[in-house]
């Protein structure tokens, strides 16, 4: 009997175990998230298993377009999204669930050419950016005159390795990743001016989704956040 009893008091402290299917919609964007061998993997797919594992939920992640993964998510009612980056312009779309790590956005060259120390510097270059990411739209409002959106990153990293763009305006610790998946050398390329302020990629979700699951998935990303088990995760991704 005192066996049942320590047992339940146990149980009452565990997270809450859900037997449901939640839909992940994700861009295909290393390290954050893609899929390899026909299996999604990443940054944000690790963590997310890890969830998984101590809640019950298990996460359907399916890859999209990214416009689409966006345009999916907040017209239904209990869908997920990674890696969502929290701006201004999103804040109203979506629920913010939880943050997973933090990163900036650069101006990636390759081989001989000098990338740019500043943003005036970079104004003249053509630049290729992930369509439907937070610098698509702020560019433009920088002064940049020949912005190339891209539908994934890996299609701009091949643009970059032929030369058909000056510049690549990624997050840091997507870039090396991405350009060897293109077929390119990540030791050819040149890091120069970062734009805009830190941001933090998130797990965020349709603006219907349900409070209890949203409760228990936020508080164990803060769980792993707070006893380190985050930083093991994100330490096996980003780039010294």
């Amino acid at each position: 009997m005192r066996k049942f009893f320590v047992c339940a008091a146990l149980a009452l402290l565990l997270p809450q175990a859900y037997a449901r299917d939640v839909i992940v919609n994700a861009g295909e964007i290393p390290p954050f998230c893609q899929e390899e061998d026909g299996r999604p993997s990443g940054l944000a797919v690790d963590l997310l298993r890890e969830v998984s594992r101590t809640t019950g939920i298990t996460f359907n992640i399916r890859f999209l377009p990214w416009k689409r993964a966006q345009v999916e998510t907040q017209s239904s009612s209990d869908q997920l999204i990674i890696p969502l980056t929290r701006t201004p312009e999103r804040e109203k779309n979506y629920q913010w669930i939880a943050p997973l790590m933090s990163y900036n956005f650069v101006i990636v060259t390759r081989g001989d050419r000098v990338p740019p120390r500043t943003v005036d510097e970079a104004k003249k270059m053509s630049i290729g950016v992930l369509r439907g990411n937070p610098m698509e739209h702020l560019l433009p409002t920088l002064g940049f005159t020949n912005v190339i959106p891209g539908y994934t990153e890996d299609a701009i990293a091949k643009l970059l390795l032929g030369n058909r763009i000056d510049g690549w305006v990624v997050p840091d610790v997507v870039a090396r990743d991405t350009y060897r998946r293109a077929g390119g050398n990540p030791g050819e390329l040149r890091f120069g001016a970062k734009i805009g302020d830190t941001m933090w990629v998130h797990l965020a979700g349709s603006l219907q989704f349900p409070e209890a699951e949203r409760k228990l998935i936020a508080d164990e990303l803060n769980r792993l956040r707070s006893n380190g088990d985050a930083d093991k995760i994100v330490g096996r991704y980003r780039i010294p």
